[in-house]
């Protein structure tokens, strides 16, 4: 499953681009910023006739294959930067295929200067938003990393226009669980909600539960919880690097490897095996009977896989 991520985050960060100012006609930029997300399903055709000039007029400036994907188009029209003129983004497509672009106006002329593939959802579960802090607002927006059986992921990515132009400038995993149910295999469930502050800081609030699935005397699917806490973890704007960075906190009684572990939901469990070994332990030490052995024999399977 490891490799599945993997994967998937390689071919995300390669179809990522980050456009060199292409232009783009001040006619399409006009009838894109009118345009009303909550009227697409009356104003298909007019939204596909959008998405199809843009396409021809990245194109046939790039000369790229790409064509940009179909589906309602999602309208972010205002002042973004420090300037005093509007800057337009637009999250465009539907489920699996979806885009990010933004769009701004250099010396009255408008270019497209970032463009990115990510994976927003449907209609009905569309999540974005923009966060009012000091300096420039930040925009957010759920990324849909994957799902399957027994798993599910998505994330947060933040964005905002900086001394460097429009950037990516923080990922925060949303939701991500993995229950298999099977025995041996970690299963695990962690949930990260986020607040924002004025003064630009951002406040993680993540809820964890680490578990091993196991089937009872009875044949009951039941679990031994390994670890379930919920910590907060605070990120700082660094001028210099123009991103957000974590501020791991002692508060939290854990070590900044643990921390980490958990902020970016690592799904690793030989890492959570050596790193809460102390925490496992204390679990230990409370079970008796089927729930020890069962504990017995994923720490006997963790120190084979370790050494």
């Amino acid at each position: 499953m490891k490799n599945i991520f993997i994967i998937a985050l390689f071919l995300l960060i390669s179809l990522s681009l980050k456009a060199q100012n292409i232009p783009i006609s001040d006619s399409l930029i006009h009838k894109i910023s009118v345009l009303k997300f909550e009227e697409y399903a009356e104003n298909v055709e007019e939204h596909e006739q959008i998405t199809q000039q843009l396409s021809k007029e990245i194109v046939g400036y790039t000369n790229q294959k790409k064509d940009s994907v179909f589906g309602a188009l999602v309208v972010l029209y205002d002042n973004f930067d420090a300037d005093k003129d509007n800057e337009l983004i637009i999250f465009m497509g539907y489920v699996w295929e979806s885009e990010i672009l933004t769009f701004d106006k250099i010396n009255n002329q408008w270019f497209l200067i970032y463009r990115e593939d990510i994976t927003l959802g449907n209609s009905l579960d569309l999540d974005y938003g923009i966060n009012i802090i000091q300096d420039t607002p930040l925009i957010r927006v759920k990324h849909r990393h994957g799902s399957g059986t027994g798993m599910y992921v998505d994330e947060y990515l933040f964005y905002r226009f900086t001394q460097s132009g429009f950037k990516k400038v923080l990922t925060l995993g949303g939701k991500h669980w993995v229950s298999s149910g099977s025995i041996l295999y970690l299963n695990f469930d962690l949930h990260t909600q986020f607040y924002t502050h004025s003064s630009g800081e951002i406040d993680a609030i993540i809820e964890s539960k680490f578990y091993l699935p196991y089937k009872s005397e009875t044949r009951e699917l039941s679990s031994i919880i390994l670890f379930e806490k919920t910590v907060k973890i605070s990120f700082e704007w660094n001028k210099e690097k123009e991103e957000y960075q974590p501020v791991f906190s002692k508060e939290n009684n854990l070590s900044e490897q643990q921390q980490e572990f958990l902020l970016l939901q690592k799904e690793n469990q030989k890492l959570f095996y050596q790193l809460f070994k102390l925490e496992i332990e204390k679990v230990r030490k409370t079970l008796s009977g089927k729930k020890l052995d069962v504990l017995n024999e994923w720490i006997e399977h963790m120190e084979k896989q370790t050494k």
